[in-house]
């Protein structure tokens, strides 16, 4: 038996869960956010992670942290990173789980393709 799924019905809700899914649908972003997990990282580790250059993950950060979905903060010349909408870390983990874990999903290899190929 299926539970039922309650999704929103004000305007408003249905808009910002709109913009967090297509803020992270970017295959950049969502490399980003399956790195950044549960734990803060500098945005170097983010850079080596994604292989990509420093302006490029800067404007994906950028509109991370416009829809909310991540923060960050400097220390010194450090950036640090972290999801700073805790409601998205469960879909964040199932994304993780399905796609990102080389162990449990042949379609990893697949992914980290696509991903390297549009990001």
């Amino acid at each position: 038996m299926r539970e039922e799924i309650q999704l929103p019905s004000k305007k408003e809700e249905i808009q910002q869960v709109a913009s967090a899914l297509h803020a992270i649908s970017h295959p950049t972003r969502l490399k980003i956010l399956c790195f950044l997990g549960s734990q803060e990282k500098i945005v170097n580790e983010i850079l080596d992670h994604t292989g990509s250059s420093q302006s490029n993950i800067s404007q994906h950060i950028e509109v991370l942290r416009k829809a909310g979905i991540i923060q960050s903060r400097r220390v010194h010349n450090k950036v640090f990173c972290s999801m700073k909408e805790a409601n998205l870390l469960p879909i964040i983990t199932k994304i993780r789980e399905v796609f990102c874990d080389a162990e449990q999903n042949p379609h990893q290899k697949t992914l980290e393709r696509q991903l390297l190929i549009r990001g």
